[in-house]
């Protein structure tokens, strides 16, 4: 028997003309720049301070940082915070870090 995953992916293809085009590309938008935003933060800590800042503490950074407003503008909670998740997993497989370690190699990914 062998250990094959399957994944499942949808490819939905929305013209600038559908009503919904502005709200989605809005979205889109702050998005990428919410991903951005908290990547630079995290990498200026672990650089300057050489501290990782996981996302408990990056949430609360980001909700109240008020010359950023992406975060309190998206359109639900939940999609930012899935995107502040999305990458603090990224950085801890990047830093080969198990989910019970808080300590960081001393070479970054």
């Amino acid at each position: 028997m062998t250990n094959e995953t399957k994944t499942r992916i949808e490819k939905h293809i929305i013209k600038a003309s559908d009503s919904f085009f502005p709200m989605l590309f809005d979205f889109c938008h702050k998005s990428k720049n919410l991903y951005n935003h908290a990547n630079f933060l995290i990498r200026q800590a672990f650089t300057t301070e050489e501290k990782w800042i996981r996302y408990a503490e990056l949430d609360k950074i980001l909700k109240s940082d008020v010359e950023y407003p992406d975060y309190r503008n998206m359109p639900m909670a939940q999609s930012a915070q899935q995107i502040l998740r999305l990458l603090d997993q990224k950085c801890r497989f990047e830093w080969g870090i198990s989910n019970t370690e808080e300590s960081i190699p001393n070479q970054m990914g």
